[in-house]
């Protein structure tokens, strides 16, 4: 479950994070899971390939901007092109 959020959003990100977590989920998040040094770039796409399911937190903050939430976006679309019709890959929070 890779978490996609704005930065201005982070509070909302940890506290559904945290939720996730605790209900037995393995949730993925930037501020989690990638460690220094990493190139956070080539982690995030390749967190977002091994998800099971990619959770935008839409808000008037992430509507507002672009930035790497966009980014982020398009390319989970793109996995969820590629997979099955039937599959549910994304799953919206507002």
């Amino acid at each position: 479950m890779f978490i996609s959020y704005a930065h201005e959003d982070s509070d909302a990100a940890e506290r559904a994070y945290s939720d996730l977590k605790n209900t037995g989920f393995n949730p993925w998040m930037d501020k989690e899971d990638i460690l220094a040094g990493q190139k956070w770039e080539n982690v995030i796409r390749q967190a977002i390939e091994k998800s099971r399911y990619f959770i935008p937190l839409f808000s008037s903050n992430s509507s507002k901007k672009g930035g790497f939430m966009e980014k982020e976006f398009k390319y989970a679309l793109k996995v969820f092109d590629e997979l099955p019709q039937s599959y549910v890959f994304v799953l919206p929070v507002d």
